[in-house]
């Protein structure tokens, strides 16, 4: 009886606390995983942003047809006849557009309209335009500041101002989306007179694949409403393709 009670303190230090301090130094278990304890010392890159409506930009080109009318034909050396008016016509010619996105909130263009016209002392007409525009959140609508410059062949001089304009952007994320602009250039000066200028265009842009191939199917209108040039008014159908970057 004496002999089992002393054995039992010798059995209770082989238990199982005992034999792994009997082995040496306890071997600590692994901390778990967790937020903030996989720490590595390369930097994990954050994903980029999504590009807007017009992705990086865009480019087109394409035919313009338009009705001319209003105004004078010019002369080119004074004479106390009177200037003839403008018959009214028809002409055909070419447009381009290069719009790019500047930042998320913010994108830039160059157009250029170009009319050889079939009427009167057959002038050739165009205007060319660049903007910066401010897009809300990154979104559809625009505003911003622009500027405008006329010019006709048989004139000595171009009208040229600065003007402002809204535009509501294409959505090229989808197959099928409409578009629409308006800038206003109040100062342009030729001949002696001073008259606001107009470039509007809307239309329908369509993404036909998957690739970034456009068309555009659309109407432009010029209006320069000086009384010694002629034509004051420009307006027809856009056609053409480009392409999205």
């Amino acid at each position: 009886m004496v002999l089992a009670l002393a054995l039992v303190p010798a059995l209770a230090g082989a238990g199982p606390q005992g034999g792994a301090q009997s082995g040496g130094t306890a071997t600590p278990a692994p901390e778990a995983s967790g937020p903030g304890k996989n720490i590595t010392p390369f930097s994990t890159p954050e994903p980029t942003g999504t590009p807007g409506p017009i992705g990086n930009g865009f480019v087109l080109a394409g035919y313009n047809g338009a009705a001319a009318s209003g105004g004078v034909i010019p002369l080119q050396i004074p004479t106390a006849t009177p200037p003839s008016p403008w018959p009214g016509s028809n002409g055909t010619g070419f447009y381009a557009e290069l719009t790019g996105r500047l930042s998320a909130t913010f994108a830039a263009s160059l157009r250029f309209h170009d009319y050889v016209l079939h009427g009167g002392d057959d002038p050739i007409v165009n205007l060319s335009e660049g903007d910066i525009v401010y897009q809300p959140r990154g979104g559809l609508f625009a505003f911003g500041l622009g500027y405008g410059s006329w010019m006709r062949s048989t004139s000595n001089a171009s009208a040229n101002s600065i003007g402002l304009g809204v535009q509501f952007m294409p959505d090229l994320r989808q197959r099928l989306s409409p578009y629409a602009s308006y800038f206003y250039y109040p100062s342009g000066r030729t001949m002696g007179t001073t008259a606001g200028i107009s470039a509007a265009q809307a239309g329908i842009m369509v993404r036909p694949t998957k690739a970034a191939l456009l068309l555009q199917l659309g109407y432009d209108y010029i209006g320069y409403p000086n009384g010694n040039i002629s034509p004051t008014t420009l307006s027809g159908l856009q056609v053409g393709l480009g392409i999205g970057f």
